[in-house]
């Protein structure tokens, strides 16, 4: 007996695209949040900060529909591929660049500035290959497993969970990079 809602989870190219997908996103929010951290440590300025967002958010949005028409026409497949493996490229590139002490901020405005041009074309290719992976029959079942919604108590955190996470952010917010 299966259960309702989860007959996505049948199909295999569905469960590897989940997978793949959520282990791009949080590498994606890893990075974003690392790049934001990095470069307020580096310049101090909110304004610089929200330049970063600028630099990654500008090229998505501007070539979004051209990375719509390039998914349309190259197989989507290797176009994730190609996108991704840059994209992970690129946050290799901030880690060595950090690592080796030799980061600075308008590096980060630069690698952000990619990231965001491949968004413009991953994103597309990713919701074009999302329509097919599934039988019509198990259609509906995709999206709240795509969405992965977790319980209400996960959404809706205690005050006490809230002030712990705020706690452990401000000691982390307070250290200095070397």
């Amino acid at each position: 007996m299966a259960l309702r809602g989860l007959e996505a989870l049948r199909s295999r190219n569905y469960v590897l695209y989940f997978v793949g997908h959520f282990t791009s996103q949080t590498g994606a929010w890893v990075e974003q949040t690392a790049v934001s951290w990095i470069l307020y440590e580096l310049t101090g300025s909110a304004v610089l900060l929200g330049l970063a967002g600028l630099a990654r958010a500008a090229p998505t949005i501007a070539l979004a529909l051209i990375g719509g028409a390039v998914a349309d026409r190259l197989p989507r497949r290797a176009m994730l591929y190609c996108t991704e493996s840059l994209m992970l490229m690129n946050s290799l590139a901030i880690g060595v660049l950090a690592w080796s002490g030799r980061l600075e901020y308008w590096h980060l405005y630069v690698l952000s500035f990619v990231n965001g041009t491949l968004s413009a074309f991953s994103v597309p290719a990713r919701q074009a290959l999302f329509a097919g992976l599934v039988p019509k029959s198990a259609m509906q079942s995709r999206f709240p497993v795509f969405i992965f919604r977790p319980s209400k108590p996960l959404l809706w955190p205690s005050k006490r969970k809230i002030r712990t996470r705020a706690t452990i952010y401000n000691a982390c917010a307070s250290t200095r990079w070397s």
